[in-house]
């Protein structure tokens, strides 16, 4: 798994596409004390669809 913090603004669909094409389960987490207004967001990719 890999967990990456990130900013939802510019490349944020870029990395989110990334995510997808590498992992097989890809979140978006926004955590609950994080400011409405702030753009923080974490990434979590789960099981790499092609881990060799």
């Amino acid at each position: 798994a890999l967990l990456v913090k990130c900013f939802n603004g510019l490349g944020f669909n870029t990395i989110l596409s990334q995510f997808r094409a590498e992992f097989v389960t890809v979140k978006q987490i926004k955590p609950g004390a994080s400011r409405d207004k702030s753009s923080e967001m974490f990434l979590l990719g789960k099981t790499l669809k092609n881990p060799y």
